[in-house]
């Protein structure tokens, strides 16, 4: 942690449902943070939640996930931005 900012270089997970990865911060003091999430390779077959509403499902899932906004007390700011 330096000036107040959290940051998380680099996360990962991996299970037979599939692969995730992360990273973000978080400004203490601004209370500002960005997350940068990414999902690949998950078998929804493997999924209990969604297996059990529906056995037949299959198929695999990725996601991207880019988000920065600003938390308050009562809710959460976002802030629109565009990647380049």
């Amino acid at each position: 942690m330096a000036n107040q900012l959290l940051n998380l270089a680099s996360v990962t997970a991996s299970a037979p449902p599939g692969n995730l990865s992360a990273s973000g911060s978080y400004d203490l003091k601004s209370r500002h943070f960005q997350v940068d999430a990414k999902g690949s390779a998950i078998d929804v077959a493997k999924i209990e939640t969604l297996h059990r509403q529906d056995p037949g499902a299959l198929g695999k899932l990725g996601f991207t996930v880019t988000d920065r906004a600003r938390s308050t007390t009562r809710a959460l700011r976002r802030t629109p931005h565009s990647a380049a």
